[in-house]
Parts: structure tokens; sequence; C-alpha cells
């Protein structure tokens, strides 16, 4: 098989596996709700505690395993045995295992700081809390567009400055070339986890940034 024909059969499988993944996400919704699981797990957080915050981190908690413990298989196939089937990844089986928990602390972590906002909200302004869920969502958006470089990125990949050169010289004419102003331009480290290049616009104001992968 060419390169060619390995990067489509890469991409079709890739794009088969979000199909499968966008169709599971809300029929495991449909399950949590429509069967006794949400009911039961309510009434053991409520004769768990009385306390409405402890109420809510035990009920998230346990749906976010439930929802795990079902998408491990498809996140194991596409995010390990895929990537090494096609000689893109570069992780063990435990660094795999390592990157996935923690990703999965943070995202659980940072769900858990919206979910218990929102549902503070409809507590407190039972009849204009999606009001202010909207102006929060906009807040949150805007502060974790600035903070997701310097602060998220860093817990799993090192920054090095990119060196002067013709490579930096070239990003710098693009920027110019569209408006936009010229910002800090870094390497990351990928190639600890991945065979494959990557590139992004990181940031708001002045953590603004380009980021273009080692590998």
């Amino acid at each position: 098989m060419t390169d060619s024909s390995r990067a489509k059969e890469y991409q079709r499988i890739k794009k088969m596996l979000s199909l499968v993944h966008l169709l599971l996400t809300p029929a495991l919704l449909a399950l949590w709700v429509l069967t006794p699981l949400a009911s039961e797990t309510r009434q053991m957080t409520v004769s768990f505690t009385d306390n409405p915050w402890i109420q809510v981190a035990v009920f998230f908690a346990v749906f976010s395993l439930f929802f795990f413990i079902i998408d491990f298989p498809l996140s194991f196939y596409s995010g390990f045995i895929l990537e090494h089937r096609f000689q893109l990844s570069n992780l063990s089986l435990w660094g795999w295992i390592w990157e996935m928990k923690k990703r999965a602390v943070l995202s659980f972590l940072f769900s858990l700081a919206l979910i218990q906002g929102l549902y503070f909200l409809i507590r407190f302004q039972p009849g204009s809390w999606w009001l202010w869920a909207w102006a929060a969502y906009a807040g949150v958006s805007w502060i974790m567009g600035k903070l997701f470089p310097v602060f998220v990125v860093p817990l799993f990949y090192k920054y090095q400055t990119l060196p002067e050169g013709e490579l930096r010289s070239r990003i710098l004419s693009l920027l110019s070339r569209f408006g936009l102003p010229a910002a800090n331009i870094f390497s990351l480290n990928l190639s600890k986890t991945t065979k494959k290049a990557n590139a992004a616009f990181m940031g708001l104001g002045k953590t603004k940034r380009v980021v273009l992968s080692d590998t």
C-alpha cells in the first residue's frame, strides 16, 4: 500500500470512528435518562447527603464513570490500536494510559465546575438562570481562550521558542499578509506522543501564539 493509499485509509477509518462516537454520545445520554440509571443514581445521592453540592458531584461522577466505561473500547481502538497500526504513535500502552488519565481527570474537573455553576444558577436564579448561564458561558469561553495555551497545554507538552530562520520568517510573512499581528512562535514536543505533524494558532490578547509540532 502506497503512502497516499495508507493516508486515505487512515482518514476513512478516523471519519467512521468519529461518526460512531457522534452517534454513541446521544445514545448513551438516552440510555442514562430513559432507564432507571439516572433516577436510581439520584436517589442514591439524595440518601447519601443533603448537601446539594455533594449531590451534584456524586451524580456527575457516577454518570462520568458510566460514560467512560462504555466509551473506553472505542477510545482505545481509535487512540492506541489504530495509531500503532498506521505507525503514527510513539506511545507505549502505559504511556497512552497515562496521557488518557490526565486528560480524563482534567476534563472531569473542568466539566464538574461548569455543572456546579449551572446548578447554582438554577437554584438561586430559577427565573433567569438561562440568561446568567449564557453570560457565564461567554465569559468562561473568553477566559479559557486566554488561559488554555499557558496553563493547559503545558500539562501535556513543552514549548520551545522557534529559532530565527527561514521557517520563522515565512510564518511572520504569512501573518503579515493576512493582516494578523506578529505572535509568539513556538515548537511543541508532540513527538513524545505522535509522528503526525500539527500546527495551531492559540490564545487571545497577550497569550496569542503560533504553535508548530516538532514532528
